[in-house]
């Protein structure tokens, strides 16, 4: 291989490595503002999950705050109705365990509004993501029709008749053809520098010196 056709084949391997890198701007800038809006439907899904969360932790909320008043209205129950009781122990013991209830369902209370003020951040966060998403597929939609009008007006005035100008990419291949008829004729070349290499090294032989001499005499014309 020469070194032109070398030199040709590293051009084209970069040629077509960014041809590959820099393909259609369109459907780049398509797949980039699907990819954003499936983004922005994941958030969405994300938003109406937290907030489906928070709907069922607030009627949680007050069904418990509904079980504290119910036990510690038990409780002064219990008690108030033992006053005259015969077993003041087992009176008090009933109104502990409803005290106990209580106390739990204050626990669960308290732990849920630390969860549902965890999930307020959550959706205003997630809310937040939404109207900076939706501003950028905004920005990227106008952008994406203004080289979209762009690339279309220039594909479109692109000559298509056989005798227009040669493009970087057709002088490209026609170079390509050129270095092909070149590399052949270095070929041919090569082979022909063989042949003579060879022919000079019979030419200092013996033998075929004797045998040249010998068919030069019989291939002369013998003088009368």
């Amino acid at each position: 291989m020469s070194y032109f056709k070398k030199l040709y084949d590293i051009g084209e391997e970069k040629v077509n490595s960014f041809r590959k890198k820099h393909g259609n701007p369109l459907r780049e800038f398509e797949d980039a503002l699907e990819n954003l809006r499936a983004d922005l439907t994941e958030l969405m899904q994300q938003t109406a999950e937290f907030q489906a969360v928070k709907i069922r932790s607030e009627k949680d909320m007050l069904e418990y705050k509904t079980r504290i008043a119910e036990f510690e209205r038990k409780a002064e129950q219990i008690l108030a109705a033992g006053r005259e009781s015969a077993n003041p122990e087992a009176i008090e013991k009933a109104a502990a365990h409803a005290l106990g209830m209580k106390r739990m369902y204050a626990e669960k209370s308290t732990s849920l509004t630390a969860q549902i003020t965890g999930i307020d951040d959550k959706i205003n966060f997630l809310k937040n993501s939404i109207e900076d998403m939706q501003e950028r597929i905004a920005h990227y939609e106008k952008e994406y029709a203004f080289l979209k009008a762009n690339y279309e007006k220039a594909e479109a005035s692109k000559p298509t008749d056989t005798d227009a100008p040669i493009t970087p990419d057709d002088r490209f291949e026609a170079m390509k053809l050129k270095m092909d008829s070149m590399e052949s004729e270095y070929s041919k070349l090569d082979r022909l520098a063989d042949d003579l290499y060879l022919a000079d090294k019979h030419l200092r032989d013996a033998e075929i010196q004797t045998e040249l001499e010998a068919l030069k005499q019989k291939i002369t014309p013998k003088r009368s």
